[in-house]
């Protein structure tokens, strides 16, 4: 979910943060799966998501994705 926010510089509703992050997540994880696989090593895929989180935590401008903009995704009163 957080390559996601981070590719789309926003963050929408949950659901739509939760759907593309697992489309985002899946894809990114079988890129990783596939060299790792075939250098013999399959469990060093774990490294990606460690990897990811480590990332956004460490850098201060990839920070803002961890959490929702609160404006985004309530239902409009009118």
């Amino acid at each position: 979910m957080l390559i996601w926010r981070a590719a789309r510089l926003r963050s929408s509703s949950l659901a739509e943060d939760v759907a593309g992050g697992l489309i985002v997540g899946y894809a990114c994880e079988f890129l990783a799966y596939l060299p790792a696989r075939a250098a013999g090593v399959p469990y060093l895929v774990v490294v990606w998501p460690i990897a990811v989180m480590l990332a956004f935590a460490c850098v201060p401008g990839l920070r803002r994705f961890w959490r929702r903009d609160p404006a985004t995704g309530r239902a409009r009163r009118e």
